[in-house]
């Protein structure tokens, strides 16, 4: 099979400017060039340190209007396009991640497991360990921020052989280029690159420092990195 063309999108969103970040996260994708896979942040259309009644007023449906700009924005180009965003399924909410497919039909919703911080206030924590979904790249691994600290959850993914993983993330304050998680990460789940998906900025004095990035063990670890926004970073592998 050859190889992806792969895309993160480094976002700081403006925290509870709905529409603003839709609209700005779309601007971004417009100026991208060819692409099999682009990854979006976590709860990139509201923020992150949202009170319960923050994310009940903002979170949207897996066919609202955040998911039905992406699917044709996904069947235009001919691309896979993860985006995390708050999701709200009845009176759950969930911190999740949506997969579109080449068509614009949305492939695999993921609910983030392992909350952390603000999530604890307002999100039901996903069932599984990680997921992956058959598309028409290969199986496509997905995870959000704090799961991929989680050894057993990795491990999981990786006995699946994933040709890529999608990783949605707001990582805090950690400053570094390459955080420990995701070396070991990057290493159980080779030779599947990592595609990760980061925002800047702070929201209530939490600092998300680190960058986007695309990682490949094989191509030596950190391939491509960005920080600040929004900025697209793409790479072949």
């Amino acid at each position: 099979m050859s190889g992806l063309r792969l895309a993160a999108l480094h976002f700081t969103p403006r925290f509870g400017e709905v529409e603003a970040n839709r609209a700005q996260l779309l601007s971004a994708l417009e100026g991208l060039g060819p692409v099999d896979l682009v990854v979006l942040p976590e709860l990139a259309t509201t923020g992150f340190c949202l009170q319960r009644e923050q994310a009940e007023a903002w979170a949207e449906e897996a066919a609202g209007e955040t998911a039905q700009a992406l699917s044709a924005w996904a069947r235009e180009r001919g691309a896979l396009v993860a985006c995390g965003l708050a999701l709200r399924e009845g009176e759950r909410l969930s911190n999740a991640q949506l997969l579109f497919e080449r068509d614009g039909s949305l492939a695999s919703v993921y609910r983030k497991r392992h909350l952390w911080g603000h999530d604890r206030l307002w999100a039901t924590p996903g069932e599984g360990q990680g997921a992956i979904t058959e598309t028409s790249l290969g199986p496509v691994a997905q995870l959000i921020c704090a799961d991929i600290g989680h050894l057993e959850t990795v491990i999981a993914l990786a006995h699946r052989a994933p040709r890529v993983l999608a990783f949605s993330t707001a990582w805090v304050g950690e400053g570094a280029p390459f955080p420990t998680s995701w070396q070991v990460a990057l290493r159980l789940l080779d030779p599947a690159p990592i595609v990760v998906a980061n925002r800047g900025g702070q929201e209530e004095g939490v600092l998300f420092e680190d960058p986007s990035a695309i990682l490949s063990f094989r191509h030596g670890g950190v391939v491509g990195r960005r920080g600040a926004g929004p900025q697209v970073l793409t790479f072949n592998v």
